[in-house]
């Protein structure tokens, strides 16, 4: 497969994850109904940069396309995002909001922090609606990387972007050596 077909995989697997917990949270956060006839909005908290500070000009284009997407499947919905935050200040930004109680409604939140936040209360338990939900499906996600999301066994967070490890293994050399290929785990 080439990298150009790989990188749409990942782009679609982004999307769906992104409309995902845009979905989610409209449902939890805003008691949404499309009965209603009364516009809501949604907020999305989002970092200026890079996880890995460089420049990337498709950054927003993944979540300006879920938004999109979101707006026209979720009519009297509108979504906007909080950026213009840098990444080193973001989580103490986002910190604040939460104590303040002027937190967004969905955020994104580097994965080191998520037991942290879960435990404080901070996170809503998302395990019974993503099994409930016929739009979930974990097979979608790199395993790590959804299980970066969960605490105490519970899914408090969905991936939205991640960047695999990968270990590339010369076969020939390997068998003049006579050292057992790794497992495919």
């Amino acid at each position: 497969m080439g990298e150009g077909k790989k990188q749409k995989i990942r782009n679609g697997m982004f999307l769906l994850a992104a409309v995902l917990l845009l979905l989610v949270a409209v449902w939890l956060l805003t008691g949404w109904n499309p009965g209603r006839q009364n516009r809501k909005t949604l907020t999305v908290g989002v970092f200026s940069d890079s996880y890995w500070g460089v420049q990337n000009g498709y950054s927003y284009q993944i979540l300006e396309d879920a938004i999109n997407r979101f707006e026209e499947q979720n009519q009297g919905v509108q979504v906007e995002y909080v950026s213009g935050v840098t990444k080193e200040d973001y989580m103490e930004w986002l910190s604040e909001q939460i104590l303040q109680g002027t937190a967004p409604d969905i955020f994104f939140l580097p994965q080191e922090n998520v037991c942290e936040f879960a435990e404080a209360g901070a996170l809503k338990d998302l395990t019974g609606m993503l099994q409930k939900s016929p739009d979930f499906d974990s097979t979608r996600y790199y395993t790590s990387a959804l299980q970066a999301g969960m605490y105490n066994g519970e899914f408090y967070a969905l991936p939205y972007e991640c960047a695999p490890r990968l270990m590339f293994v010369n076969k020939t050399i390997l068998e003049q050596e006579g050292i057992a290929m790794p497992d495919k785990d």
